[in-house]
């Protein structure tokens, strides 16, 4: 009984598909293979349903797009990329190179805002190689390099600034160990010579209360 209402929903579902079809009613296409999917995979049918169920994404992709476009707009960066990233996956499988150009450029500016310069450049590279004939879109895609170039130069000059402030402070710690250890020799001596002078002026003295003790012991005998 189960397998004969599931045979009766496919026909039904097949027959509105081919008539949505001849309309060109995307939203619809992607609802009837949606419930074909559906159908298929309650008979545990599980890679007719899958394919099914890809080919209604990619009949409604345009959607996931859009909601990711919403999700960009409104800050959620993480959303629209989950939401591209699906959305490039269903157009890469049906190779429609015409929807990844202006997907391309969607993700380069979601990267961009993302300051993840490596993946902007990534994806706006992929789509300046597609052929497209949309001149608007076509110079967004252009602009968006240039900019992406421009940040990564300005990131290299940072580094760059950066690296020679480390130099900078090396540099300076070293010249103030070099000065600490000159001033350390310089006073090493400087107590050098003292403690010279100090010994000599003390052995001065011995010598002089030698040569009195000599000298009054020479008296007495006299």
């Amino acid at each position: 009984m189960k397998a004969n209402q599931h045979f009766k929903a496919l026909m039904s579902y097949h027959e509105a598909l081919k008539i949505f079809r001849e309309r060109g009613d995307h939203p619809y296409i992607a609802y009837c293979l949606t419930n074909i999917g559906l159908v298929h995979q309650k008979d545990e049918f599980y890679h007719r349903a899958e394919h099914y169920h890809r080919e209604a994404i990619f009949k409604d992709c345009k959607k996931l797009e859009q909601l990711g476009k919403t999700h960009f707009l409104n800050g959620n960066w993480n959303s629209a990329q989950y939401y591209y990233e699906i959305t490039e996956e269903v157009q890469l499988a049906h190779d429609d190179t015409l929807s990844l150009f202006m997907l391309y450029n969607r993700l380069g500016e979601l990267y961009l805002a993302k300051e993840d310069l490596v993946a902007a450049l990534k994806y706006l590279t992929q789509g300046k190689y597609i052929d497209f004939d949309d001149s608007e879109q076509v110079a967004k895609n252009m602009d968006l390099l240039r900019y992406a170039h421009d940040q990564e130069k300005l990131a290299r000059i940072d580094e760059d600034i950066s690296n020679m402030k480390e130099v900078d402070v090396v540099l300076i710690y070293s010249i103030s160990g070099l000065f600490i250890l000159v001033i350390g020799y310089i006073l090493r001596r400087k107590y050098k010579r003292v403690k010279e002078h100090d010994d000599g002026k003390r052995d001065d003295k011995k010598i002089e209360s030698v040569k009195k003790i000599v000298k009054d012991l020479s008296d007495r005998l006299n």
